[in-house]
């Protein structure tokens, strides 16, 4: 029986700002590569016969990282980058709810089911997307 191994990316300068980064390619942190290094390490003993990754910096090293230990390559994968955010790619949550009540109000309170961004993706077309 085969299985799937689903891995977020470390830390990144831009997680600890409480903005909306979905596109914006950026690096690991330091902590983000120490985290990466600590699985690599807790998955040496797996079988792991495939590593696919964003094609974004931040996924992409992680998955290095973790690839390496198994002497594997990173398949690079441009569908499974993270949702298209669109217009409010880089703002702060606050700054989402001022310039885009409606929105926010859906998403964040009455949890609208494939909602799309505003200029951007939608939660469905994302999950299409990444499958």
């Amino acid at each position: 029986m085969s299985r799937l191994l689903l891995v977020r990316h470390g830390d990144t300068k831009l997680d600890s700002a409480h903005r909306y980064w979905g596109r914006t390619d950026v690096k690991l942190s330091a902590d983000g590569l120490r985290q990466a290094e600590r699985l690599r390490d807790r998955l040496a003993g797996e079988k792991i016969d495939a590593v696919y990754s964003s094609d974004l910096k931040r996924a992409l090293v992680a998955a290095e990282t973790i690839a390496s230990r198994h002497q594997l390559d990173v398949i690079p994968c441009a569908e499974l980058r993270e949702i298209d955010f669109g217009n409010i790619e880089g703002l702060t949550y606050e700054e989402v709810s001022q310039l885009y009540p409606e929105f926010f109000t859906k998403f964040w309170i009455q949890r609208v089911p494939n909602l799309r961004f505003p200029g951007g993706e939608g939660i469905g077309q994302f999950n299409s997307r990444v499958s």
